[in-house]
Parts: C-alpha cells; sequence; structure tokens
C-alpha cells in the first residue's frame, strides 16, 4: 500500500480480501498479511507447483 498500514486485528474481510483468500484456498494456496500501522502492509501468496 503507500505506507499508511493497518492493524491486522482489524481487517476487515470486504469483497476484496473475501475474493483474494477465495482463489488462494481454490488452488491449496496459502495467503499472509503483513501490516503494520504506519509501516506499509505486504500480501504474500503462496501456491505449489
Amino acid at each position: 500500500d503507500d505506507g499508511k498500514g493497518f492493524e491486522k486485528s482489524k481487517i476487515k474481510y470486504g469483497l476484496g480480501f473475501k475474493n483474494i483468500a477465495s482463489r488462494v484456498q481454490l488452488h491449496n494456496g496459502q495467503l499472509k498479511i503483513d501490516a503494520t500501522k504506519g509501516k506499509g502492509c505486504t500480501l504474500k501468496v503462496d501456491f505449489e507447483l
């Protein structure tokens, strides 16, 4: 993101996160969200090939 970040405990799973999570799950992947308020965030998606 643009550096604002957010608190992981306050994640709201709207359509964006739900869509990402369901697609990752559909392909037996793993989704990790690393976020710190004021530091930005990273979404890591792993799939086995």
